[in-house]
């Protein structure tokens, strides 16, 4: 069995149902946990909110997950080989600039705002206080990593059964939200 990173989305009883806007959520459970190749699993995310942007960040970004690094060849910009994604962009945002460098900061700092927009699960969770998870590609492995002040971890999974197993687990999530129109569409 190969590593694997496992997304489950369950459904909860909006906690604001009398709020004007709780007709257009999905308020639900994520959990996301990381199984390793001799089935031991470790949670990484277990938090409740409005499940509608976290899918459509997923679908829109789903791709990107692989097939962008954390690369810029013309500003010298990379993750070494021994450090997690999390830590290569607790790093690269410390990174200091002369004055006579503003248009290499501005562009420096877009594209580490722009990876994080793709990569970053706080721009799937707006507005909860989830930690920055980042998932993407270090190297040649899909990973998902955390690094801030009190914890830093990082695994590597299979991406296809991630892939296969998140669809799924949206589609399966559509279905059951019976009558929420707003989920079919997205």
């Amino acid at each position: 069995m190969k590593n694997q990173l496992k997304i489950h989305l369950y459904h909860l009883p909006h906690p604001y149902p009398e709020e004007r806007q709780s007709g257009l959520e999905a308020w639900g459970r994520l959990s996301i946990r990381h199984v390793d190749s001799q089935n031991s699993s470790r949670m990484l995310l277990d938090t409740e909110w409005n499940l509608l942007p976290f899918i459509r960040w997923y679908e829109e970004n789903r791709v990107r997950f692989f097939s962008e690094t954390l690369y810029c060849e013309h500003l010298r910009l990379s993750a070494s080989n021994s450090e997690s994604l999390a830590q290569a962009l607790n790093r690269l945002q410390d990174t200091s600039f002369l004055e006579e460098e503003a248009s290499t900061e501005n562009e420096w700092y877009q594209f580490l705002y722009q990876y994080r927009l793709h990569h970053s699960l706080r721009f799937a969770l707006r507005g909860t206080q989830v930690p920055e998870i980042i998932l993407g590609k270090n190297g040649d492995h899909a990973e998902i990593s955390l690094a801030d002040g009190n914890e830093a971890w990082s695994y590597h999974f299979d991406i296809d059964d991630f892939f296969d197993s998140t669809l799924d687990e949206i589609e399966s999530f559509r279905k059951t939200s019976v009558g929420d129109e707003n989920l079919k569409e997205v």
